[in-house]
């Protein structure tokens, strides 16, 4: 059972982490690569509240030239090929080629086509009716269930309780739990949902013979 709660993040370090937990539990927020990490989930759990879906891909490229100029930075830099200063510290004191802008852009949107082929496949379906839903959108818990972008509304309980069943463990049975990152006292003073639960409260759930539904 995989727990996720994020806005998303790097397109490399989803891909990295993607691959097939048996079943996953979305928090507050699981959207973008949060999402992207889940999708070959066998079964994904959400709150109705749960903001989740935004399969988009984006990139920003700063411009800082006119404050640069106003605060009297001056940038220094040594260029190898045509487009190599594009791609260093130096690049926000630097207007982008067209050419270059479309190549850029170009990357991206094959990178989405991958966002959204690996969406289709990890959910079992059509490319086209993924892409329909997609585009950027963000779905509550609720929409994403008729959408199919989420399998059953449900909270942690049901989410173990349904990892114990695949995992073939009877409801008696207790579960390994790992929690990464492990909690801290930082952790709760800045309320994040990181980690929603501290251990304890995770092996009590595994210890639960019964599934109840959230209201």
């Amino acid at each position: 059972m995989l727990r996720v709660s994020s806005p998303g993040g790097s397109v490399v370090e989803s891909e990295y982490i993607w691959r097939a937990p048996i079943v996953a539990s979305f928090g507050n927020v699981s959207a973008s690569g949060g999402y992207f990490i889940s999708a070959p989930a066998a079964k994904i759990f959400a709150d109705r509240s749960t903001n989740t879906g935004s399969i988009r891909v984006i990139a920003i490229q700063l411009n800082a030239k006119e404050l640069l100029e106003k605060l009297g930075v001056k940038l220094d830099f040594v260029q190898s090929g045509n487009n190599a200063v594009h791609f260093t510290e130096s690049s926000v004191v630097h207007e982008w080629p067209s050419e270059l802008e479309k190549k850029f852009n170009s990357i991206i949107d094959v990178t989405y086509h991958d966002f959204v082929s690996k969406v289709a496949t990890g959910r079992n379906k059509d490319y086209v009716a993924v892409h329909q839903i997609a585009k950027g959108r963000v779905w509550s818990g609720a929409a994403g269930l008729k959408l199919g972008v989420v399998d059953e509304i449900g909270g942690l309980k049901q989410a173990v309780e349904s990892a114990k069943a695949l995992g073939g463990l009877y409801p008696f049975e207790e579960a390994k739990v790992v929690v990464y990152p492990k909690w801290n006292a930082l952790m709760q003073l800045l309320d994040l949902d990181v980690l929603p639960y501290r251990e304890e409260q995770l092996l009590d759930f595994t210890r639960m013979n019964s599934v109840s539904s959230d209201k």
